[in-house]
């Protein structure tokens, strides 16, 4: 499909969820994500494979196919959500958020720099569009999409309440200029790391992650909280913050150990909601091709 009709088919789907009534649109969003579903049959055994990988192997086979029905139906209200968001004042949009557990990351955030890790996890985009309305004035760091049409479409929903964005290559400039003007960090850390990565587990099993984030935390002392947010029924969603989290300076492998902390603290979250992250990411791609993984060493793979 041509960027251009991609962009001008998602338009059109944002505005036809946007003018229906929430309930309606809701439902004309999980039509959507069950036609993916039911038409998606490799990434459906794609994913299944990766939740052998984990904790969630010990599920019954019909919960974990439920599960992974779960997991595209929600991105179908997730859909909906955003047809709705992008136009809805910010006092509607802060009546759908349980922000209670929020009250460190705010204090924190008024005091200086903290670095906020997160995930493709509930509805990550409202996670960091909505956090400025909560005083956290952060700076994402993002990957641009392949459609420039889409890219400026998301980013015209992400900041407008006041997230700054930042593209992902080559962005620490960007971070250091953004943490000068008093901004906090935000990035996400649920995706496989091609490089500027560690081999440290995920899930329970070993991921390339991303060192950027631990590096900043460590070099600068920056406060790092985990920040997600999970839906309770649809335009209804509770901010879930773990921290701060402790990042040892002084200790020769203190990257290392604080992208093991970020690492078990996504990984807490997901385990609590499952059906709420993104499957869909290789997540452990780059562990298999260098044989770290259990799964690489089942099919004899060597580590090189």
């Amino acid at each position: 499909m041509r960027p251009g009709t991609e962009c001008a088919l998602l338009k059109a789907v944002l505005w036809a969820l946007g003018v229906l009534p929430a309930p309606v649109s809701v439902l004309a969003g999980k039509g959507l994500a069950l036609a993916w579903y039911l038409l998606d049959g490799k990434h459906r055994r794609k994913i299944l494979a990766d939740v052998e990988r984990t904790p969630l192997a010990s599920l019954p086979p019909r919960e974990k196919k439920r599960m992974v029905r779960r997991m595209y139906l929600h991105y179908g209200v997730m859909l909906a959500e955003l047809a709705k968001f992008r136009k809805w004042p910010a006092e509607r949009v802060k009546a759908c958020i349980d922000f209670a557990e929020g009250e460190k990351l705010r204090e924190a955030a008024q005091e200086g720099n903290v670095l906020v890790v997160s995930a493709h996890f509930g509805n990550w985009e409202l996670t960091g569009m909505c956090l400025p309305l909560y005083g956290v004035k952060v700076a994402s760091v993002a990957r641009p999409l392949k459609n420039p049409c889409l890219d400026d479409l998301l980013n015209s929903i992400r900041t407008r309440f006041g997230q700054k964005t930042m593209k992902k290559f080559n962005v620490m400039r960007e971070i250091i200029k953004s943490m000068r003007e008093g901004y906090s960090i935000g990035v996400l850390i649920d995706q496989d790391a091609e490089r500027d990565c560690v081999y440290v587990p995920f899930l329970g099993e070993t991921a390339a992650t991303l060192t950027v984030p631990a590096k900043l935390a460590v070099k600068y002392g920056m406060p790092v909280f985990c920040v997600v947010s999970y839906r309770e029924r649809p335009f209804r969603h509770r901010y879930r913050i773990l921290g701060p989290i402790e990042c040892p300076r002084e200790e020769a492998d203190a990257v290392e150990k604080a992208c093991r902390a970020f690492n078990d603290a996504i990984s807490r979250a997901i385990l609590e909601h499952p059906e709420q992250w993104m499957w869909l990411h290789h997540r452990w791609r780059g562990a298999d091709k260098k044989g770290l993984t259990r799964a690489a060493a089942a099919e004899g793979k060597v580590s090189g």
